[in-house]
C-alpha cells in the first residue's frame, strides 16, 4: 500500500514539472518576440533624426540646422521676412539642398578615410585643438582662451568638439595631397590682376581718434577740455564717450579708410584742408564726433609686381578650392550607391502602411 503511494505521488510531482515546464515554455514563446519588437522598434525610432546615410556614415538633422547656419548670410531671417510664401519656400528649399549637398561631400571624404585607412592620433587632434584655440584667442584679441570654459559657455561639450577636431583633422589629411596638385600659372597670375586690379590698390587712410557724445553741450564741453584746458584725450574719451570700443582703445581708432566711416565723417576726416593733430567737432546720424586725425597716407596704385605675392597666394587658393570641391564631387559620384535617403524610422512607417493598405 505504502508502495503505491510512493508511485502515485512521484508520478503527481513529475506531472507539476512537466506541466510547470509546459507553462514556462509558453511564457518564453510570448516574452522574446515582445522583446524582440520592443528592440526593433526602440532601434528603429532612435534612427528618426538622420536625413540621409552615406555607406555606414549618418547625416542627422541636427547636422543639417548647424549647415544651415553656416551658410545663411547675417540677414537671412530678415529676407525671408521680406519673401512671399512661394519664394520662402524656394529659398530655404535652396538652402537646404546646398546645406545637404556639402555634409554629402564632408562624409564622402570621412568614408574615403575610413576605406583607406586615414585616421587621427590624439596627439594630431590635440594639435589641432591647440591652432583653434590661437586662432579664436587672435580673433578676440586676447593672449589665451580657456577653450573648455567658452565652449561651456555656448553649451558645447568637449567630447562633441573633440570629435568634430578629429573629424577635421581627418579631411586636413586627406585633401592636403590634392591641394598640393594645385598650381597656378604666371599666366594666370596676370589674367587675375587685370580683372582685380582695383581690389590691390591700397586706398587713403587715416589715423583718427575720437570721442562720440550724445548731446552738443557735452560735445563742445568736451572741445573745451581738450583745446583750452589740454586734457588727457585717452582719460576724457574713457569718461565721456559712448563708443562701445572706448574702455580697450581709448578713444584710438586706428588707421581707418573712409569707406569704413558714415558719409558725413569721412568727407571731413579725409578733406585736403584738414589740419593734422586739431581737433574738430561733426554732428553726425548717431551724436556729435569730436575727432582728431595724426596721420594720413595717400591711395597707392599696386603694379603687378607690388602685389605678386599676394595675387598667387588668392589664385592658388581659389584653384585648391575648385581642385579640392572637383574631388569631392567624384567622391560623390562613388559612393552614390551607397547613400540612402531617410531611416529606418520612417522606412518602417513607410512599410506598416503599406501592410495595413493606406495610401499617401
Amino acid at each position: 500500500m505504502k508502495k503505491e503511494n510512493l508511485i502515485r505521488n512521484q508520478k503527481k510531482s513529475l506531472e507539476g514539472k512537466t506541466k510547470k515546464s509546459r507553462i514556462n515554455w509558453k511564457l518564453l514563446w510570448i516574452i522574446i518576440p515582445v522583446i524582440v519588437i520592443c528592440f526593433l522598434f526602440t532601434w528603429f525610432y532612435q534612427s528618426k533624426n538622420i536625413v540621409m546615410s552615406v555607406g555606414p556614415l549618418n547625416i542627422t538633422r541636427v547636422e543639417l540646422e548647424i549647415e544651415k547656419q553656416r551658410l545663411s548670410p547675417p540677414d537671412y531671417q530678415t529676407k525671408l521676412k521680406s519673401l512671399d510664401e512661394e519664394d520662402k519656400i524656394t529659398t530655404e528649399e535652396r538652402l537646404g539642398a546646398k546645406a545637404l549637398e556639402n555634409l554629402i561631400k564632408l562624409k564622402c571624404i570621412y568614408l574615403y578615410a575610413q576605406e583607406n585607412n586615414i585616421t587621427a592620433s590624439r596627439e594630431e587632434v590635440d594639435a589641432k585643438i591647440e591652432e583653434y584655440s590661437k586662432s579664436y584667442a587672435q580673433s578676440q584679441n586676447i593672449d589665451s582662451v580657456d577653450i573648455k570654459a567658452t565652449l561651456a559657455d555656448y553649451g558645447v561639450s568637449w567630447r562633441t568638439f573633440w570629435e568634430d577636431m578629429k573629424y577635421q583633422t581627418i579631411y586636413d589629411k586627406v585633401v592636403a595631397p590634392i591641394k598640393e596638385n594645385a598650381k597656378a600659372t604666371d599666366e594666370e597670375l596676370r589674367e587675375h590682376y587685370n580683372e582685380f586690379a582695383e581690389y590691390y590698390d591700397e586706398p587713403a587712410k587715416a589715423h583718427v581718434y575720437m570721442i562720440v557724445v550724445e548731446e552738443e553741450a557735452e560735445a563742445t564741453s568736451v572741445m573745451d577740455q581738450l583745446i583750452k584746458e589740454n586734457a588727457d584725450f585717452a582719460k576724457l574719451a574713457q569718461e565721456k564717450s559712448i563708443s562701445p570700443t572706448v574702455m580697450s582703445d581709448k578713444g584710438d581708432n586706428g588707421w581707418i579708410v573712409e569707406s569704413e566711416m558714415y558719409e558725413e565723417l569721412g568727407k571731413n576726416i579725409f578733406h585736403p584742408d584738414l589740419a593734422m593733430k586739431s581737433y574738430y567737432m561733426i554732428k553726425a546720424r548717431d551724436g556729435y564726433y569730436i575727432f582728431r586725425v595724426d596721420e594720413r597716407s595717400e591711395e597707392k596704385k599696386n603694379t603687378f609686381e607690388d602685389v605678386y605675392e599676394s595675387i598667387e597666394q588668392d589664385v592658388l587658393y581659389q584653384k585648391q578650392d575648385q581642385t579640392v570641391n572637383g574631388f569631392m564631387t567624384r567622391l560623390s559620384d562613388q559612393y552614390e550607391s551607397q547613400m540612402i535617403v531617410g531611416n529606418k524610422w520612417t522606412r518602417f512607417l513607410k512599410w506598416w502602411d503599406h501592410v495595413r493598405g493606406v495610401t499617401k
